[in-house]
């Protein structure tokens, strides 16, 4: 069968970071062994719908994977929409984060849709492609996590099932993601040395309770690693074949086990690999000591991203941080004593949260050794702790919509007013940045960068 797998459609305004699709690749390395596939990334090649339109149509595929994400509903359904004018006969299949969240609601959200697959789509897809191909409709029932129309035309939902060997979908196919073209591009957690750059994933799932968080909904709550000795031939490839300088590990929990991050890092010195390495999207203060981060310098690790969230003691309770404000102070003070640049995540406006809440995560901000801050406010996130409680207290509809969200405020507590909220989040900004950190941001950002940092700061001024 010809699969074509696509990221959305996304307006060029709401473009914040460009990173090669990772879970399409792995979703291609599992359906090419009896496939024709491709790779479509709407969202870096800048597309619009009559572009789309025009692949598609050039392409003729037989079957189309979206991956969708709860704040680009309304761009997913863009993508649908111009499948059935351009293609009507086709199969649209759809994946991702917001599909684990809602499961069988998906078909009333998207009703031009044919099937959807919650959790890890690797195996399911592969199964599920063999089965219409076969036109064998009686096995859908057996295809892990599986959302489809049975002959009755009701919908059903197989349980999902996360796989204990994730080494078993290595490895990516770099060949069908043109990887060089995303060099010089905006990374996930906006900073890097090199132009040459490129993201891996070594491990998936998540076992901690954050009630803001729906990360043990996407990829389950035991933590799977790869074999390092996979992650080693992949930075390999990358360096010798691609020519990639910088490689940004993009996984939830890098350092939950301590000893297969010394592992991989004592490995990729042994290897004599002149790269440098970052974790931009956040480890466990908790999961990080002094033999731990002396290796991980070695290796090359020059920038590390801590999900902080609040300087609120009370706040860190309720969200089940697992970690106070003391301890944090302590780890972040550790990880700079061994020379890392460090980045803190912050989020402002949780539905208990007071406009005093938020001045107190500003001054512990502040108080850090930190060198880069991010204060995001809090979204609802579909499947999450806080979002259920907020729709069983009658704040929110069952049907709440996720609006895109960087630059806007997507929920204000009943304390403060979105404007209001939204005026806080630029004196977190201005106040932490102004004026000796913004020197930092300018002497550690890549020219070519440049406009979209101004793009971002630009948007803190824009209406709720």
């Amino acid at each position: 069968m010809k699969v074509l797998l696509t990221k959305p459609i996304i307006e060029e305004s709401k473009r914040v970071h460009t990173v090669p699709p990772l879970s399409l690749a792995y979703l291609a390395t599992a359906l090419r062994k009896n496939n024709e596939v491709s790779i479509l990334d709407c969202e870096h090649l800048r597309y619009t719908k009559n572009d789309f339109s025009r692949h598609i149509n050039h392409a003729r595929p037989e079957l189309i994977g979206i991956t969708v994400f709860s704040h680009n509903k309304g761009m997913v359904k863009k993508n649908i929409s111009v499948i059935r004018k351009t293609l009507p006969d086709t199969v649209i299949v759809l994946g991702g984060p917001h599909i684990n969240a809602r499961g069988v609601n998906v078909f009333h959200e998207f009703p031009g849709i044919d099937y959807a697959i919650r959790g890890e789509a690797e195996m399911s897809m592969a199964l599920l492609v063999d089965a219409i191909s076969c036109n064998r409709n009686e096995s859908f029932a057996d295809i892990p996590g599986l959302i489809y129309r049975n002959v009755t035309g009701s919908i059903q939902e197989v349980a999902n099932v996360f796989a204990e060997d994730i080494s078993q979908f290595d490895p990516i196919p770099y060949d069908l993601l043109d990887i060089q073209s995303y060099f010089g591009g905006v990374p996930q957690g906006f900073f890097c040395r090199q132009k040459e750059l490129a993201s891996i994933i070594t491990s998936r799932g998540c076992p901690y309770p954050c009630t803001f968080c729906a990360a043990s909904v996407n990829s389950g709550k035991k933590v799977r690693y790869r074999k390092c000795e996979h992650v080693i031939e992949e930075i390999g490839l990358l360096t010798h074949r691609y020519g990639v300088r910088e490689i940004h590990i993009l996984d939830d929990n890098f350092t939950f086990s301590k000893e297969y991050a010394h592992t991989l890092c004592e490995e990729i010195i042994r290897h004599g690999f002149n790269i440098d390495l970052a974790l931009p999207n956040g480890i466990r203060l908790d999961k990080i000591d002094e033999e731990l981060l002396a290796v991980m310098r070695r290796a090359g690790f020059y920038s590390i991203s801590f999900g902080i969230e609040s300087g609120s003691d009370e706040t860190l309770r309720r969200i089940k941080k697992l970690e106070t404000t003391d301890f944090i102070r302590n780890r972040i003070s550790l990880a700079k004593k061994h020379g890392f640049r460090v980045t803190g995540t912050f989020i402002i406006g949780f539905p208990w949260e007071t406009k005093h809440d938020v001045e107190v995560t500003l001054r512990f901000a502040k108080s850090l050794p930190l060198d880069h801050a991010a204060f995001g406010n809090f979204t609802p996130l579909p499947a999450t702790e806080i979002t259920d409680d907020l729709i069983k207290s009658g704040e929110l509809q069952e049907d709440y919509e996720v609006p895109y969200t960087w630059g806007n405020i997507t929920y204000s507590p009943p304390g403060i007013k979105g404007d209001e909220l939204k005026r806080l989040q630029r004196q977190c900004v201005f106040k932490f940045y102004f004026p000796r950190r913004m020197l930092l941001i300018i002497s550690n950002i890549r020219w070519s960068n440049i406009m979209q940092m101004l793009r971002r700061f630009l948007l803190l001024f824009k209406n709720t």
